[in-house]
C-alpha cells in the first residue's frame, strides 16, 4: 500500500473542500421533489434584471416547494396549496419594495422559465399572481401568463408570446405525483363580421371539461369582479395585426365572486363540451368603417372565478374552475367585400 505524505493529504483535503463548496453555492437547486419555485437571493432583482444573464451565476433560495402543493390545474396554472402555505409564501421577508421579485420555476432540478413573484409589467413569461390582496382564494395562487393583463395599449408582439408555462416536463411531473388537474380547453371556433347599426364581431367559443368529474364555470357573458380588488376581468376577444388592435367584451352581466350563490354557473359534466356564441361591437373602430383589408390574428381570453372560499368550491359534486385560459389564436384574412376567411385555426408561436 502506498502511503501519502502529509503534503499530499493536505492537498486532497483542500481539493475536496473546494469541489464541495463550489458545487453547493446555491446556484443550482437540488434535484429534489417534482416542482419547486426558487427566488433569486438578491431581493432587488426583478425579472427584467435577470434577462440576458446566466441564472447559474446568481444565488437562489427556496420559496414554493413540492410538499406545499395539493394540486395543480394545468389549464389555468392555478396552484392549490396545502393549509397555511400561502401565508408562509407571502411573508414580508419575501417581498421587496418593488413587489416584483424575480423567480425561476424548476421541475426535477431543471429550470423551465423565469418570471415575477408579483405582477409588475407585461412580461412574456410567468407571474405569480396570488398575494392575498389580489383577490384569489386563501389557498390558491396562479402562475399567470402575459395575456391575463394585456390591454389595448401594449405591444402587439406580446399577444403572440409563446406560453412557456406549458411543457411536457412539468405535465409529466404533475402526473407522476398525482397532483395533475387537466382543467378545461377553450377554443375559438368561428368568427365573422356583422354590419348592423354598429360594427360587430360575432363568433363561437367552445369550452371542454377535460376532467373525469363535473366542473362549474361562468358563462362567457359574465364579467368577473372581485370584492377584494377594484379590477374586473372581462371575457374578451382580441382582433389585431402589426398595425392596429381591435377588441370587444362579451360581458353583459356582472358576477361578484363574493356573491357566488346568487348566480347560476354553467355545469360541464365529464368530458363534456358546451358552445357559447358572442355578438358584440368592436371597440377602437369607427361605426361606419370596417378594419382595413388584410390579415389579422384573433383569440378569446376566458376568465373564471378567482376568489372563492375552499369550502364553497365543491357544489353538487362539481369543482369550481378557477383562473384564466387563452384560446387558440386564429389567423384570418379580412376583405370588406368577402368578409373573413380563416387561414389557420391555431397559430403556433415560437
Amino acid at each position: 500500500m502506498k502511503i501519502l505524505n502529509k503534503n499530499k493529504i493536505l492537498f486532497l483535503i483542500i481539493l475536496i473542500a473546494f469541489l464541495t463548496f463550489s458545487c453547493s453555492t446555491g446556484n443550482e437547486p437540488e434535484k429534489e421533489g417534482n416542482i419547486n419555485i426558487y427566488l433569486f437571493e438578491d431581493s432587488n432583482l426583478r425579472w427584467q434584471d435577470v434577462q440576458g444573464r446566466n441564472p447559474d451565476s446568481l444565488r437562489m433560495i427556496k420559496w414554493l416547494t413540492d410538499d406545499m402543493i395539493s394540486s395543480y390545474d394545468y389549464s389555468s396554472h392555478v396552484i392549490y396549496l396545502k393549509d397555511g402555505a400561502k401565508e408562509k409564501l407571502f411573508a414580508s421577508e419575501y417581498l421587496n419594495h418593488y413587489r416584483s421579485r424575480a423567480f425561476s420555476m424548476y421541475v426535477k432540478g431543471n429550470r423551465c422559465y423565469s418570471g415575477s413573484l408579483l405582477y409588475s409589467g407585461y412580461i412574456p413569461t410567468g407571474s405569480v399572481y396570488g398575494d392575498n390582496i389580489k383577490g384569489y382564494s386563501e389557498d390558491a395562487i396562479q402562475i399567470a401568463g402575459v395575456w391575463n393583463f394585456i390591454n389595448i395599449n401594449e405591444s402587439i408582439t406580446l399577444h403572440n408570446s409563446k406560453d412557456v408555462r406549458s411543457n411536457d416536463i412539468l405535465k409529466n411531473a404533475l402526473l407522476e405525483s398525482g397532483k395533475f388537474l387537466p382543467g378545461i380547453n377553450v377554443t375559438l371556433d368561428e368568427i365573422s363580421f356583422l354590419k348592423d347599426s354598429t360594427l360587430k364581431l360575432r363568433g363561437k367559443v367552445s369550452i371542454t371539461n377535460n376532467e373525469n368529474n363535473p366542473l362549474l364555470l361562468p358563462d362567457i357573458s359574465y364579467q368577473i369582479s372581485s370584492s377584494a380588488i377594484s379590477t374586473s376581468f372581462h371575457q374578451q376577444i382580441f382582433f389585431y395585426n402589426e398595425n392596429k388592435m381591435y377588441w370587444l367584451h362579451t360581458s353583459d352581466k356582472t358576477l361578484e365572486c363574493s356573491l357566488l350563490d346568487n348566480y347560476t354557473l354553467v355545469k360541464l359534466n365529464k368530458n363534456e363540451t358546451k358552445t357559447f356564441y358572442f355578438n358584440s361591437p368592436l371597440q377602437n373602430a369607427q361605426n361606419s368603417d370596417y378594419p382595413p383589408d388584410g390579415n389579422y390574428y384573433c383569440y378569446f381570453m376566458y376568465f373564471g372565478i378567482m376568489q372563492c372560499k375552499k369550502s364553497e368550491r365543491m357544489k353538487d359534486n362539481a369543482r369550481l374552475w378557477m383562473g384564466s385560459r387563452k384560446s387558440n389564436t386564429m389567423y384570418v384574412n379580412f376583405d370588406r367585400q368577402k368578409g373573413i376567411t380563416i387561414l389557420s385555426k391555431d397559430v403556433a408561436f415560437e
